[in-house]
Order: C-alpha cells, then sequence, then structure tokens
C-alpha cells in the first residue's frame, strides 16, 4: 500500500472561472456516487500508447519487457542499448528493421504476444520518450496514478478548497498546468507526507509557480483540518526494538 500524500488547493479568481475549473477538471467519483474526483486525466490526457499499455495484463506486458532486454533495451529502469542510444535513432529504424531485432531476441518461453507488447513499448517511448506508463505518470503528473481521494471542502462563487490524496509524491507537474490552463485564477497549495517527514507550500498562478519546505505539522494541520496524531498515540504498544 501507498504512502498517501495529502494535498489541499485553494482556488481563488471569478465564479466563471472557478466554475470552468470544476467542469474541465472533475469526473464522477467511480466508488462514491454523487461525489467527483479531480480527474488528472481531464488535465494532462495520457498519450494512447500509455493508455494501451495499462490495459495490457502484468504477464504479457513483463513478457515484451524481458523480449527487450534481451535485446539491449531495459524498459523498467529506462536505460538504453547502443543500439537504441536515443529516441531520434529509434525513429529513424524502420518497422521492419524493429521487427527483425526483435524476432532475434525470442525464445519459446516467451508468449506469441510479447514481440507487439515489445513494439508497442517503443511506441510509446517515441510518442512520449517514455517506456511505461509508470515513467510517462511520474513525469507528467508526478505521481503514479490518479488521486486516490478527492474532498470538495468548500465551495464559494469566488473560492474553491479542494482536498485530494495522491500516491508517493505531490502532483507538481498537475499544480503548474494548473496554473497554465487556468492562467486568471489564484492557487495555494499545501502538501505533505507526514509518514516521510515533509511538507511544501506553493503558490501558482499562470506560468508562474513557486513551491518550498514547509513546516510538517502546519501543513498537516492545514491539509488535514486537526493537528497531526503523535505517532506513538497512533500505534498505542510502541516498540522501540
Amino acid at each position: 500500500m501507498p504512502n498517501h500524500v495529502g494535498s489541499s488547493l485553494m482556488i481563488s479568481g471569478s465564479s466563471y472561472e472557478i466554475q470552468r475549473f470544476l467542469a474541465k477538471c472533475f469526473s464522477p467519483d467511480p466508488d462514491r456516487p454523487g461525489q467527483r474526483i479531480l480527474d488528472f486525466e481531464k488535465i494532462t490526457p495520457s498519450h494512447p500508447t500509455v493508455l494501451a499499455l495499462e490495459s495490457l495484463p502484468d504477464q504479457i506486458w513483463l513478457n515484451g519487457k524481458i523480449l527487450l532486454r534481451r535485446v539491449g533495451v531495459d524498459a523498467e529502469a529506462n536505460s538504453r542499448s547502443s543500439r537504441i542510444s536515443s529516441t531520434k535513432q529509434l525513429r529513424r529504424m524502420s518497422q521492419d528493421d524493429i521487427r527483425s531485432m526483435l524476432e532475434g531476441g525470442k525464445r519459446d518461453d516467451l508468449d506469441p504476444f510479447c514481440v507487439g507488447t515489445a513494439r508497442l513499448i517503443l511506441e510509446c517511448r517515441c510518442a512520449t520518450g517514455c517506456y511505461s506508463p509508470y515513467d510517462w505518470s511520474l513525469r507528467n503528473w508526478g505521481t503514479k496514478c490518479n488521486p486516490l481521494y478527492t474532498e470538495i471542502i468548500e465551495m464559494c462563487p469566488e473560492e474553491m478548497e479542494v482536498r485530494f490524496d495522491t500516491a508517493w509524491s505531490a502532483p507538481l507537474p498537475i499544480f503548474r498546468k494548473l496554473g497554465r490552463m487556468f492562467p486568471e485564477l489564484e492557487f495555494s497549495i499545501a502538501t505533505t507526507d507526514p509518514d516521510m517527514d515533509w511538507a511544501l507550500a506553493g503558490s501558482v498562478k499562470g506560468s508562474y509557480s513557486d513551491f518550498w519546505d514547509a513546516d510538517v505539522d502546519e501543513i498537516y494541520e492545514s491539509v488535514y483540518g486537526e493537528p497531526r496524531p503523535d505517532p506513538e498515540d497512533e500505534d498505542g504498544d510502541w516498540d522501540e526494538t
């Protein structure tokens, strides 16, 4: 289970722009009827090759990565062999060259779809600069997936507060993208992972963005509306061994 990074997003501006933000960036929450989630797909949509890779069963995706490693491309670590040293070089290769390279690494232990899967991974690299959906999400969203939970805390004509949780890290690229999408709005940001003992505060407006280290206890209370609990009180039976 990932660490939950909590963020509070305070948005201020005209009622028209706030309603536009609400309409453009939220989707129905599939797990909570009548509720909405802040939808990163509506802010920075995944490339079709990323969505195609995400839809593959785990074993088929794994076999495609194994095949690529056999020909010198590590799709997990985002490293490249001298044979494919850059995206530009990959784009210069013909489909026949790519197919021949992959067929040369295929063995009977891999499923018959592995060549097609490996080609899709390389197409994703050409189109996005990333070998995997995980890499793409970290680069474009700042976190591995859409928010785990969203709550609209306050909704006024010219002000709105949203709280949401993400996995492992804060979605700084999303915050910056919102500034560019809604240059008339001002975004004040508080985000923290109390388990890892860090917190950030930030401000975004238009193309301007600034983030800085902040006090974890203060940001926790700003995000969650209550004091940060003492770890010893949470665990009850505290064991220092």
